[in-house]
């Protein structure tokens, strides 16, 4: 199996691999109620609504998963790369809020992009 064919065809799978992989190497990073005052509540935390989207694109895959349609092999394959790395920066180099709006801004519309191309396209498989 290809790559192509993996970006063409499985984009479903591959997106549910890398919220599954995210899901358990997060490591917990602290948000929440501050402890010291009682009532201010982290700055950070408007960046987990990021990750909700991608839920949203799990659920648009699998749209196309159903109908059979063929996405695009180079927009999902940016998808796919913008992912692993605003993974990679929010993981391992622990928080840069300005990489990673930039990051999720491109993939929002690379996926709607994407997405479009595809239903319009109708390429089966």
């Amino acid at each position: 199996m290809s790559i192509t064919n993996l970006t063409e065809k499985r984009m479903f799978f591959l997106i549910l691999l890398l919220i599954t992989l995210s899901v358990f190497m997060d490591r917990g990073h602290q948000t929440g109620i501050n402890k010291t005052l009682g009532w201010f509540w982290d700055a950070s935390n408007w960046i987990y609504w990021f990750s909700y989207f991608n839920w949203i694109v799990l659920i648009g895959y699998g749209f196309l998963a159903l109908r059979r349609y063929k996405s695009n092999k180079y927009f999902s394959g940016m998808h796919l790369v913008l992912i692993l790395s605003s993974f990679l920066i929010y993981e391992l180099f622990y928080f840069s809020v300005n990489w990673i709006v930039i990051i999720n801004t491109c993939m929002i519309i690379i996926f709607i992009i994407n997405f479009i191309i595809s239903v319009l396209a109708k390429r089966m498989y």
